[in-house]
């Protein structure tokens, strides 16, 4: 688990200078299930959007799709579709909540079967990373679809919020060390407190591969 602190955050602006130029295919997978909640929907959107905005959005550099699931996933945003962040940023807000049960595993293996494969850039990508983001345990089972995933070569974040996650189950989604994969919000009112590590972590990785 991994709370952000001041140092984190200033640790982080030299990091982050330099990461927009690698060539990136980053998948969000986003809890849209009833127990999230509308209002608490609209702010997990505004973390995407907060996130997003640091990097360079361009058929060259990081490319951004957006799967929102709960009893199936939807594919909202596939990769390539958009050409800049403006883009990226108003399809995002775009995004209408599906509400419904907590299908985490089908979503990952929906990502890995339909989402990264299409990208139109497999033999430029550097990094494909996918970015998970549950507030609460799995109705289905995670592990198989995310070993596979990183079998593949997917690094996965898994980003919790609120009490009724289940650590073991980020820890088997995520890569590891779990230290640096599996991030905590107490609740989605305090998420954007992760945006700045999570920036971080995510230029880090792609600076090191």
């Amino acid at each position: 688990m991994l709370l952000l602190t001041t140092v984190d955050a200033v640790e982080g602006e030299d990091v982050r200078a330099g990461c927009s130029t690698a060539v990136n295919d980053l998948v969000y997978i986003v809890d849209g299930s009833w127990s999230v909640g509308l209002a608490d929907f609209d702010t997990a959107k505004q973390w995407l959007i907060n996130i997003s905005s640091q990097f360079d959005i361009s058929p060259n550099y990081t490319q951004v799709a957006v799967v929102q699931y709960s009893d199936t996933p939807r594919l909202e945003i596939p990769l390539g579709s958009h050409l800049s962040g403006a883009e990226l940023l108003q399809a995002i807000r775009s995004i209408d909540y599906l509400g419904g049960n907590t299908q985490t595993g089908r979503a990952i293996k929906f990502a890995v079967d339909h989402v990264f494969s299409a990208s139109q850039r497999v033999s430029q990508v550097k990094n494909r990373i996918a970015v998970v983001v549950t507030d609460g345990k799995s109705q289905d089972d995670v592990v198989d679809a995310s070993m596979d995933a990183r079998a593949q070569g997917i690094t996965i974040f898994a980003v919790g919020v609120g009490s009724e996650i289940t650590t073991s189950e980020l820890i088997s989604i995520a890569n590891k060390p779990s230290s640096t994969y599996v991030l905590y919000a107490q609740d989605y009112t305090t998420i954007d407190r992760l945006r700045d590590s999570m920036e971080q972590k995510l230029c880090e990785g792609w600076k090191t591969k």
